[in-house]
């Protein structure tokens, strides 16, 4: 049994990093145009500044792995739980930031969980499940009441 467990923790899976990585930089420049769009275009009043300074975590993280992996690397199930974890953490802090469950981009919280379902194994899934489930209760309850704490120049 214990072989089995660390086989499944060092177990390669057939997900490139490059195409993660493109993933992540399409999540990037849609993340970027949809609050810079909102923000300037449709006046929607929101901490702009936090939300750029959550989408540039996710362009550091995709240019600190792409300088220290080579893209065609083959990853693991700890990488790709690993940065599917951050990927859905980043996304909740956005919605926090930019109304909760309210905002229509909400159902893009599943997009870490099927890439989870396609590739991890059940564990790994159970747990991104329940950190998504969690998100999605604390999205429900709270969010980040801009007009109350900020105020738009």
């Amino acid at each position: 049994m214990t072989n089995l467990i660390k086989q499944s923790f060092d177990e390669e899976i057939n997900l490139k990093l490059r195409t993660l990585n493109l993933i992540h930089w399409t999540a990037v420049f849609g993340q970027f145009f949809a609050v810079v769009i909102a923000y300037f275009y449709f006046e929607i009043s929101f901490s702009i500044y936090f939300c750029i300074f959550l989408i540039l975590l996710s362009v550091i993280l995709n240019v600190l792995v792409s300088i220290f992996y080579p893209l065609t690397k083959i990853l693991n199930y700890n990488e790709t739980f690993f940065i599917l974890v951050f990927d859905l953490l980043q996304l909740v802090g956005l919605l926090f930031l930019t109304g909760g469950l309210t905002n229509p981009f909400s159902v893009l919280i599943l997009a870490p969980l099927v890439i989870a379902a396609t590739y991890l194994d059940l564990k790994r899934i159970i747990i991104i499940t329940l950190i998504a489930i969690i998100s999605l209760n604390f999205l429900a309850f709270f969010l980040f009441s801009i007009r109350e704490r900020c105020t738009r120049y």
